[in-house]
């Protein structure tokens, strides 16, 4: 689906798109409940279940307890997040109305942003959701996290 579909597809809150988070929201539900189901019928198996929906919510709402986390990420910054809602490459409104191309916006401070482009994180919130899905708590990841599932 390009950006004008979607554009017609869903309305657009600041830079989350409504319509695609609830889908994000109904496809975690449904796969938490097959895996609930799956898990009671195999109980000599395990498994994780990441929440990116809950993950990126809770940057965007308040990113600046992420700022620990972050440090260690990345070796070229110190205070963590400091822009969720503004894309680093993009054009018009929040930089998230156009692809990443020769003719973007493009910020200086990428290990500053949560959003590379209109879709994709940056590589600091990738690393940080991986850290996250690696040793989170069950709101981002359940029914046990990945060093949890590793040891089980």
């Amino acid at each position: 689906m390009d950006a004008a579909h979607l554009k017609g597809f869903s309305m657009k809150v600041g830079s989350v798109w409504r319509d695609m988070n609830d889908l994000a929201l109904e496809f975690h539900s449904t796969t938490d409940s097959l895996l609930m189901k799956l898990g009671s019928e195999y109980t000599d198996r395990k498994y994780s279940l990441g929440n990116t929906y809950e993950m990126s919510i809770n940057l965007t709402d308040n990113p600046f307890p992420f700022v620990e986390l972050t440090i260690p990420i990345s070796s070229d910054h110190s205070s963590g997040f400091k822009e969720v809602q503004t894309a680093c490459c993009g054009i018009t409104r929040f930089n998230g109305e156009g692809i990443c191309d020769k003719n973007a916006n493009l910020c200086l401070n990428r290990h500053e942003y949560l959003f590379w482009d209109l879709f994709h994180p940056t590589m600091t919130a990738s690393k940080l959701a991986a850290l996250t899905l690696y040793a989170g708590e069950p709101r981002f990841v359940s029914p046990i996290n990945f060093k949890q599932l590793a040891k089980a």
